[in-house]
């Protein structure tokens, strides 16, 4: 497979949408909607070739296959505000689903060597609930709770297919390849707030304080593949 470069080497494909919507439900409530989409495609094999003897670069490269870059987002967010006299309770949300492939020719020639193909997706979303004083005193304060909720899923499959059937494993007719999958999960709590006092026309005094408690869980596995495609389909050991 010839693939040609692209006019610009850093070309690529992408789109997107964004949409917003202000209203104020009541007197005393108004509500924030947002929503995005995000999507490229791009190419992912990233070397040029030298021309002997001439310092210049050829724009086209001799592959197994053209690598690619996907990736797609969806996104959303939420405010809500209601003026409750003394105070304005604030409520914040927000949901983002990241999804991206990877694929390339590692060795970077038309022989079939060494691939990658490399999925991954991030689910996150975060939530804070906050008071906020309204008055004309002295004094202004703030309250608030915050909650991050993020999930990861990633994986990496480098086939190895241009070594031969068997090569990790040394038997079987199977062509194979190494790859590894990694899962984190993410939660993160916090408290917080501020006081403020006015003193005179000149001075003001702050105080804040904030509590965070955060856990994360890891899981890393390592496997061997059939990799027969550059997609693994079965596992061998």
């Amino acid at each position: 497979v010839a693939e040609r470069w692209r006019k610009h080497p850093n070309e690529y494909v992408e789109q997107g949408a964004r949409a917003q919507l202000l209203a104020n439900l009541t007197e005393t409530v108004e509500l924030l909607v947002s929503g995005r989409y995000y999507d490229t495609d791009t190419g992912n094999n990233n070397w040029r070739v030298e021309e002997p003897n001439h310092y210049t670069f050829s724009r086209e490269r001799e592959l197994t296959f053209a690598g690619r870059r996907q990736m797609e987002v969806k996104a959303g967010t939420l405010e809500l505000n209601w003026n409750a006299g003394p105070a304005v309770v604030t409520y914040l949300g927000s949901y983002t689903r990241l999804d991206r492939v990877d694929t390339t020719d590692l060795d970077v020639t038309n022989e079939v060597g060494f691939d990658l193909y490399r999925p991954e997706w991030t689910d996150f979303q975060t939530n804070e609930l906050r008071i906020t004083s309204s008055g004309s005193g002295p004094w202004e304060w703030l309250a608030g709770l915050y909650y991050f909720d993020e999930d990861f899923d990633g994986s990496a499959h480098f086939a190895a297919r241009g070594f031969g059937p068997g090569v990790f494993t040394g038997f079987g007719t199977t062509l194979e390849g190494v790859g590894q999958r990694s899962t984190m999960r993410t939660r993160s709590y916090a408290a917080f707030g501020n006081l403020d006092r006015q003193l005179g026309e000149s001075w003001e005094l702050a105080l804040g304080l904030r509590y965070t408690h955060e856990t994360k869980e890891v899981d890393y596995d390592a496997f061997i593949t059939d990799a027969t495609d550059i997609t693994p389909a079965t596992f061998v050991d």
